[in-house]
């Protein structure tokens, strides 16, 4: 009759243990989610961006050196690829700052492997937007 009794309250007392475990790893894979979430459409905007400036001084680029004014072209293309080398560097920065935050929680939550696979998240969206960096600044060169 003990026995039953010991091994019930034994079976609650595992219970009670898992839960805070099992919270913190839903609070963990939350915080993954919308961390995830969050550089993802930090590089979208930082990537219609490239789009936008490109949109913008091309057909004014070519409207310069139509007209000759090779001189005007050259330094309107410097302007727009400083603005794009300019909005990089900010979009990079606030996407290492959110990823350094949320790495950081998942860390105090010892949610070690989501950490790791934001960190790997984090490094793929650096990588997309230098490419968009770099396609961007081409196609304007291209136009000389």
């Amino acid at each position: 009759m003990y026995r039953r009794f010991y091994l019930g309250i034994l079976a609650g007392l595992c219970c009670l243990t898992l839960l805070p475990q099992v919270s913190q790893a839903d609070e963990a894979e939350d915080i993954f989610q919308r961390c995830v979430s969050q550089v993802r459409s930090s590089v979208e905007r930082c990537v219609q961006g490239h789009h936008q400036v490109v949109r913008e001084c091309r057909p004014r680029i070519r409207e310069l050196l139509t007209a000759g004014r090779t001189a005007a072209a050259r330094e309107l293309a410097e302007r727009c690829i400083h603005k794009i080398n300019q909005d990089t560097r900010e979009c990079g920065q606030r996407i290492n700052r959110l990823c350094e935050e949320c790495i950081h929680a998942l860390r105090e939550l010892e949610a070690f492997a989501l950490a790791d696979r934001l960190r790997e998240r984090c490094e793929q969206a650096l990588q997309t937007i230098e490419r968009s960096r770099a396609a961007a600044v081409q196609q304007i060169r291209e136009l000389f």
